[in-house]
């Protein structure tokens, strides 16, 4: 106990004011600190404060924080504080004293009384005749000494605490009567909208303003009287208050709910302190939205014994008060309370259940106790099975979308990832081969997040004007507009996924609304991933949409293709693997196939001798390279497939190094065969591509493709009658 005589009012006790922030004269200020703080000027008890209230000290670097403000150690004297304030004046705005079970002086005990004169948002309170009014102490003294009764019983110092709209007390009292005490949070002595009494019994931060309300009286002490009247409206500090028993709701039984860890410790007690306040309201918000009332969970917090003790700890005085104002705080933050207040949109929302609550918020609509409880039951491996005939896989586009099977289709951000999709749903629409690749004809889907409907029919337009044949083109168009479903960004208001409190998962009511639209599907592209998904690129997150694609999958039993961007590494190095998707692997771990569409540099269409079919090599336009990466349930391709971008968007298949390969192969044969050892002309070879099978306008590519292979030469030979030369071929091995 920190004891000592009463210290002189000397010059010490003036030099302590001396400092002070509050605007007053020199000389009434040294009078209020002789006649009032003398005896705690020296005692190390004061800190600065924040404009929040806050108490703060300076750390060994010289810093001023406020955790462990109530370890006696950062305690220091007044006039310490003061300078302080004095040094930060943009940090700090005054100075306050600990109210500890340690300042004792001459067996009294220092103790503090806080008296709100209205509430925390300055209303009114007619029945206790409280006026919503912020009071001036200089002129507004005896008004608030005729309101509040107290002021007048107490005999000593009172000052008007820093709103202005409550008052302060600092007293000395009998410290055989304090320790009887604990502090108490709320009483009701009449004449204000309450009062809190702080005995010491845990260290309290009280600010002091040095602004007396009228005159200046020393620190007093509680009188036997007062004693006797203030006793009964404190708590005693051995009470031990119960919870009330409360007349409304069904407890919910929480013994095997499936909390989390730190619920489920604060239900069995065993939460550190420290924590207790988050998990309680972790807890609250987490049963609000699994669909339970309010009067349900309110009975919970009354009847569940760890959860009423926390209640009645926290505030003895009135734990069932406390209680419901804990559970409106967390009915404000849950989805049942946002939903509630959103019901003039929609009247099903006042009273939402809990598949309605969780579906809102893109949760599981199971919480985890009912989720535990579906079976899970594995069957044994039958004869049967063994012996029935394995079905053959079926392919919408063969062999990179099998049906039946998630997938995804990734590339650059502006390389034709849409354009392709769309006339990959077009060409599964009509039956038309897809770049060459056999198709299956059906219904397709394609939904974007990320174009609006006109810019995709612009695109489904594009490939219908490149069916050039009248008949074709007519049948075309009559299948697209009955097997084409076509749903763009400003048609879409949903996400696949979402995000809450942290948690990320599928909204399963979206899903099922999908896949009731996507019924009789072949094909459904979806476009893109980032629209669609609601939580984060983390592995966790994308794990849910995975999910949800599967599961569209599995109710329409159709390919369904995630078009994907690729990280910007990967786009930059023209990067071709199965894991080029942004963000975390594990969408693309759970999809089936997977198809990526790269540019190809100039120098490669050249190098390759990629061109439209036998003709020349593609120059000035763009050519993309479509790589099959994956393939679970089939074969990949082993070559890309080659794709110019024409002037109006159309994609137009150009021929790749393995096909000029085939047309070299064949060329190579030929001239095997047909050239004599003095070598043959390079007009005879060219008209002579009827019988080996490369166009004339093709000729000298692979003529020379063979030559850098080493397979053949050339030279010039003069003509008979020495009419200058002709350009002669020879086989290798003839030379």
């Amino acid at each position: 106990m920190q004891g000592k005589e009463k210290p002189p009012a000397g010059d010490a006790a003036k030099g302590a004011m001396g400092s002070t922030i509050i605007n007053k004269p020199s000389a009434e200020r040294d009078c209020e600190q002789a006649n009032v703080f003398c005896e705690l000027a020296d005692l190390s008890i004061w800190l600065p404060h924040s404009k929040s209230k806050a108490p703060q000290y300076l750390n060994d670097l010289g810093v001023l924080i406020g955790d462990d403000w109530d370890k006696p150690q950062h305690w220091m004297k007044l006039d310490r504080a003061l300078a302080i304030v004095e040094a930060n004046p943009a940090l700090l705005t005054g100075v306050g004293v600990v109210i500890c079970k340690s300042t004792v002086i001459h067996g009294m005990r220092l103790n503090a009384i806080d008296v709100d004169l209205i509430d925390g948002y300055h209303k009114a309170d007619p029945v206790r005749g409280i006026e919503a009014v912020i009071f001036d102490p200089a002129t507004d003294a005896d008004k608030v000494r005729g309101i509040v009764s107290l002021i007048d019983r107490i005999d000593t110092y009172w000052e008007a605490g820093p709103s202005r709209t409550g008052v302060h007390a600092y007293l000395w009292v009998p410290e055989d009567w304090a320790v009887r005490y604990a502090n108490t949070g709320k009483f009701y002595p009449g004449g204000c909208h309450h009062a809190e009494y702080y005995t010491g019994e845990k260290p309290t931060y009280i600010t002091v303003t040095f602004d007396p309300l009228g005159a200046c009286n020393p620190l007093g002490v509680l009188s036997d009287a007062v004693q006797a009247q203030l006793g009964p409206m404190l708590t005693p500090v051995d009470a031990k208050a119960d919870m009330p028993p409360t007349s409304v709701g069904t407890p919910i039984r929480l013994d095997d709910y499936g909390l989390p860890d730190d619920q489920a410790a604060l239900v069995a007690g065993t939460l550190p302190k420290g924590e207790r306040s988050e998990g309680m309201l972790g807890l609250t918000v987490g049963l609000l939205d699994d669909g339970h009332s309010r009067d349900d969970v309110l009975a919970t917090l009354h009847e569940e014994p760890n959860l009423a003790e926390y209640f009645t700890s926290k505030h003895p005085g009135d734990p069932a008060k406390f209680a419901l104002a804990e559970l409106e705080k967390a009915w404000a933050k849950s989805w049942q309370g946002i939903l509630a207040r959103l019901a003039p949109y929609n009247s099903a929302w006042a009273q939402p259940d809990a598949v309605t609550i969780r579906a809102f918020a893109g949760m599981p609509v199971l919480n985890k106790k009912a989720q535990a409880a579906i079976r899970f039951d594995a069957k044994a491996t039958t004869l049967d099975e063994l012996d029935a005939e394995d079905p053959s896989q079926q392919y919408v586009i063969e062999p990179i979308y099998p049906l039946g099977v998630p997938g995804e289709f990734s590339g650059a951000h502006g390389i034709g990832k849409s354009i392709n999709g769309v006339e990959q749903c077009c060409c599964v629409a009509t039956g038309h081969d897809w770049q060459g690749l056999s198709v299956t004809q059906g219904k397709a889907v394609f939904a974007s997040w990320e174009d609006p409907r006109p810019q995709i029919m612009r695109r489904v337009k594009t490939w219908l004007r490149n069916v050039a044949d009248p008949l074709e083109h007519a049948k075309a168009k009559r299948a697209i507009a009955e097997n084409l479903v076509v749903l763009g960004c400003d048609e879409i208001d949903l996400m696949l996924t979402a995000k809450a409190f942290g948690v990320c998962s599928v909204r399963d009511e979206v899903i099922e609304l999908i896949a009731e639209s996507c019924q009789g599907a072949m094909l459904v592209m979806l476009e893109t991933a980032a629209l669609m998904h609601g939580g984060d690129e983390l592995n966790e997150d994308l794990a849910q949409l995975a999910k949800a694609v599967k599961l569209i999958t599995k109710a329409t039993g159709a390919a369904v293709i995630t078009v994907r961007h690729v990280s910007k590494d990967a786009a930059r190095n023209k990067v071709v693997d199965a894991y080029v998707g942004r963000g975390g692997g594990s969408f693309t771990g759970a999809m089936r196939t997977m198809v990526v569409l790269v540019d190809v540099p100039v120098e490669d269409v050249r190098k390759k001798c990629i061109g439209f079919g036998n003709a020349a090599v593609v120059t000035g336009r763009p050519v993309l390279a479509y790589h099959h990466v994956k393939a679970n349930y089939g074969d990949k391709m082993k070559e890309p497939v080659y794709l110019a971008v024409m002037p109006d968007g159309h994609m137009e298949r150009v021929t790749g190094p393995d096909e000029k390969q085939a047309h070299s192969d064949r060329l190579l044969e030929w001239l095997r065969d047909n050239v004599p050892a003095e070598g043959m002309s390079y007009t005879k070879i060219r008209g002579a591509s009827k019988k080996h099978g490369t166009k004339q306008d093709m000729v000298r590519v692979m003529l020379e493709m063979l030559k850098s292979a080493g397979h053949i030469t050339n030279r010039q030979v003069s003509c008979q009658g020495g009419k200058g030369t002709a350009e002669t071929w020879y086989l290798t091995e003839q030379v």
